[in-house]
């Protein structure tokens, strides 16, 4: 299996297993563009 593929694999399933973050993402998706921060306030 290629590294980068298994490193990339290893990431989503953290993030699926961090509470909420699931239906984050997929809430993220069905926003719209022009509704995104444009600037971050960190």
């Amino acid at each position: 299996m290629d590294k980068g593929l298994s490193e990339a694999e290893a990431e989503t399933l953290y993030f699926l297993s961090v509470p909420g973050m699931r239906d984050s993402i997929i809430e993220g998706m069905d926003e719209d563009l022009e509704d995104c921060a444009t600037e971050l306030d960190w």
